[in-house]
Parts: C-alpha cells; structure tokens; sequence
C-alpha cells in the first residue's frame, strides 16, 4: 500500500502544508520494511532451534521451548511496534488530518 502511495507522498514534499503528511509516509515504508527483515531474521533463529533442541544439553528441551514461546512473541508484537513507531502522534491530534476532517465536512454540508 505505501508503495502504491510513493508518488503522492513524493509530490507531498512540494507543499509545506503537506510536508508532514510526506514524512509520515517515509516512516510508515520504513516500519513495512524492518517488520519484514526482523520477521525473517526471527523465523530463522526459530527454525534453527526447533531443529537443533540440544543447544544446552539434555535438559534443554524446557528452555528451548521457552525461548521459541519468546520468539512467537516477538513476531507478534513487532507489527504492533513497528505502528506505534510510525505513528508517533494519535492521527486526531495531526493538525493536516484535522483539515482534511474540515474540509470534508463542509463538503459533505453543502452537498
């Protein structure tokens, strides 16, 4: 979706009304991106202790499962994460999402 966006994020930076708008876009494509390389990064260290669960000794069957319950939870939470990161600020309190609110209001009045 931010990729489809690229070019009217771009023709953003020309308006400094619209600045802010660019530069939320260039954190929202940030965050797509590091979700989806630490996502694979953790999915490989899981792989490679599910198969190798005698990483401790004998009785690391516990702690292995531990440690992919921890893994599991990190691929959860990092979406999560990664959309907090991008949208620093609640979009109510954005003063340009504000004005977009106005604006179509008023169309919605006069139409």
């Amino acid at each position: 979706m931010a990729t489809v966006l690229a070019p009217l994020a771009l023709a953003a930076y020309c308006l400094p009304q619209t600045e802010e708008l660019a530069e939320l876009w260039w954190r929202v494509y940030a965050a797509g991106l590091f979700v989806q390389v630490v996502q694979t990064i953790l999915v490989a260290v899981g792989a490679q202790l599910a198969g190798h669960t005698d990483w401790l000794g004998p009785t690391s069957a516990l702690v292995s499962g531990l440690v992919l319950i921890t893994l599991l939870y990190l691929l959860l939470k990092l979406p999560f994460l990664a959309y907090r990161w991008a949208f620093r600020q609640p979009v109510g309190q954005n003063r340009l999402a504000q004005a977009a609110v106005v604006v179509a209001r008023s169309v919605a009045a006069a139409a």
